[in-house]
């Protein structure tokens, strides 16, 4: 990626239309920025007119305007409200004595509610908490920090605004719905543009279906000024949520080519095509975006084969495979996901026999987050089962044996 481009892309801020991601904790949401925004959290409503114009990466307060309504005041950073509520609090020894009965708390539950809908800050909920409590100050100090920490999990008063970024993206649709993105997890999207070889002045070829466009942003990500990325979907209208949560600026979404697969061959394999004419701009002006995006990708398959080949369908990709790979230039890689295993299995018998496919290796994605703390460190007891299957080869040129 060009240094300018990196540069412009660290020092912008928050402007109207951007997308930003909201953390609160270890909690993230993605959310676009409009006139007057409003975005939830849980229950808790945020009003977000103060973000526009801030840098990315600022630290906000909640401070309450009403019944879970929000506005965010500008701070230097995050105060745990853990280690201010221990600082002046008494410990036991052992917690041998104390008992889950349901009783030690001596606000009911619509008394801490009405807390909450007073107005009243995280700290100070919490400190009611902790003095109506019978058993608290029994508890040993790890125990009582662990209570402490569970509170504040669910009272934490502050917000960072970020940047969204490939790894922030893929992690929030992956936690939201797992399916819509074909269990795409964020290992499998690293190792998925690896195997592609994705260059900055190089030119390829996706087609994705059922991903919410999060391949095409991973690798219209990696491409320069020079770079291309031709975007087949099989629908009227491609997905594209991830790239546009990208805030790629309009030069580099230059980049991209989106094109409906039926129309793009139907046009390719035309009888009557013009190879080297290009259209006239009065005639261009005059034609559907989708038509001009087709004709683009038409003309830019026509001059060169491109250097990759990567397909991301729900489909049955042999066909998709059989049909986009003679536009792939030879000794240049073909990568093939799936969230099942049995139709690249398909694909691997039927590209070993055509011969010009070779290095062909199916592989499983698997990766287990730890929890790494002092003394308590352990994989995580939820995890995804699998990350999807990738077939990858590469195109070498047809071997002639009728000379042998």
């Amino acid at each position: 990626m060009p240094a300018s481009r990196l540069c412009s892309m660290s020092s912008r801020n928050v402007r109207v239309g951007d997308y930003v991601v909201i953390q609160r904790q270890c909690y993230t949401k993605l959310h676009k920025v409009t006139q007057r925004s409003m975005a939830s959290l849980g229950k808790d409503q945020l009003e977000l007119d103060t973000i526009i114009g801030k840098p990315f990466w600022t630290t906000y307060k909640m401070e309450g305007k009403g019944k879970r309504l929000f506005k965010l005041v500008e701070c230097d950073g995050a105060e745990s409200l853990a280690e201010q509520l221990i600082k002046d609090v008494t410990s036991g020894t052992d917690n041998r004595n104390i008992f889950d009965d349901n009783a030690s708390q001596s606000l009911s539950k619509d008394e801490i509610v009405g807390l909450r809908d007073s107005g009243l800050s995280g700290q100070e909920i919490v400190g009611q908490l902790i003095e109506n409590s019978k058993t608290f100050h029994d508890k040993t100090e790890y125990a009582q920090k662990k209570y402490l920490l569970k509170k504040e999990k669910k009272y934490f008063e502050y917000v960072t605004i970020r940047k969204p970024t490939l790894r922030l993206v893929s992690q929030i649709m992956f936690r939201q719905d797992p399916a819509k993105i074909m269990w795409l997890r964020m290992d499998t999207i690293s190792q998925i543009t690896t195997a592609a070889g994705i260059h900055t002045e190089g030119t390829y070829i996706v087609y994705e279906s059922g991903c919410q466009g999060l391949s095409v942003a991973s690798m219209l990500n990696y491409l320069g000024e020079d770079g291309n990325l031709i975007h087949i979907h099989p629908g009227n209208i491609p997905q594209k949520q991830a790239v546009l949560a990208m805030n790629f600026d309009p030069q580099h979404l230059s980049k991209l080519i989106s094109v409906n697969v039926y129309s793009l061959l139907r046009m390719l394999f035309q009888e009557n095509k013009c190879e080297d004419d290009e259209p006239a701009k009065d005639n261009l002006a005059k034609k559907p975006r989708w038509e001009q995006e087709t004709e683009k990708a038409a003309r830019l398959l026509r001059n060169r084969k491109v250097d990759g080949l990567v397909i991301v369908a729900r489909e049955y990709p042999a066909s998709i495979v059989m049909a986009l790979l003679p536009f792939l230039a030879v000794s240049r890689p073909v990568v093939v996901y799936s969230s099942v295993r049995e139709p690249l299995l398909d694909l691997y018998l039927t590209l070993k026999s055509r011969g010009d496919v070779v290095g062909l290796r199916l592989t499983e994605t698997w990766l287990r987050s730890h929890q790494v703390l002092p003394d308590r460190s352990h994989p995580d007891i939820l995890m995804s089962g699998s990350g999807g299957y990738m077939l990858t080869g590469t195109l070498v040129q047809r071997r002639d044996t009728s000379i042998i």
